[in-house]
């Protein structure tokens, strides 16, 4: 089985910069973010680290529990899936 940073790896995620930018979209506010407030940001893969920023930069992300955390090697529930396509629909979708 293999593990889960090399399966999401390969998996395109929407929410990546250059995703977003081929779409038209401004990722640079995640440039200057600086997400090291984050307790575990250790546990970040260093691929995930940009969109992590740009995520956090843009308000998608806020952190759990307190805000301190991210929980990167978690499983997000519906709830906070929603939340962020809530957060980036309002920010980035003309509607």
């Amino acid at each position: 089985m293999k593990g889960a940073d090399e399966q999401y790896h390969r998996f395109p995620t929407w929410f990546e910069p250059h995703n977003v930018q081929e779409q038209g979209y401004d990722v640079s506010i995640g440039e200057d973010t600086n997400i090291l407030s984050y307790t575990d940001v250790a546990d970040l893969s260093e691929y995930a680290i940009p969109a992590m920023q740009w995520a956090v930069g843009a308000g998608i992300i806020n952190g759990t529990g307190d805000g301190s955390i991210l929980t990167p090697q978690g499983q997000a529930t519906r709830t906070q899936a929603a939340v962020m396509l809530m957060r980036f629909c309002e920010e980035y979708v003309v509607w």
